[in-house]
């Protein structure tokens, strides 16, 4: 008796054990509904705290592209370049969430205005002790944005 009937089935069989394997990588294959395009691409430039961020990434981060992840990019940046403030909040919410972590860094992107970009150089340049490994990652995607 064969365990697997064909190719197909066999690369199935090993894709589902890598799923397994690797869970933790943040792979979503559910598809985003036009409802919650439309209501992800509202949202994700009008979020203007890091809670509100993370809610909107817990609800939406598989609707995360185009005209959304545009959205995304301006309110993480906006709020690394205005409000650093509240980067010690934003520590907290990536500690309990390593892939809200790698959500945040992604959105440090080309289009990113250059005045927010200088803003949050400078900004990581006062990096509270709490946060050094994600002022770290956050530099190497500024810089990242030059190369």
């Amino acid at each position: 008796m064969r365990i697997f009937c064909s190719r197909t089935k066999r690369w199935e069989w090993v894709a589902a054990t890598v799923a397994l394997t690797f869970g933790n990588a943040h792979v979503d294959v559910r598809p985003c509904s036009i409802q919650e395009a439309f209501a992800a691409e509202q949202e994700a430039s009008s979020v203007r705290h890091w809670e509100a961020v993370y809610q909107s990434y817990e609800r939406f981060f598989h609707c995360d592209d185009g005209a959304i992840r545009e959205g995304y990019s301006y309110s993480v940046g906006s709020l690394l370049a205005n409000q650093w403030e509240e980067f010690d909040e934003l520590v907290l919410l990536t500690r309990g969430s390593p892939r809200f972590e790698d959500f945040v860094v992604s959105h440090i992107d080309e289009t990113l205005p250059q005045n927010d970009a200088r803003k949050i150089q400078e900004n990581l340049s006062r990096c509270p002790k709490s946060g050094k490994k994600l002022c770290s990652r956050l530099k190497r995607a500024i810089t990242s944005l030059r190369e």
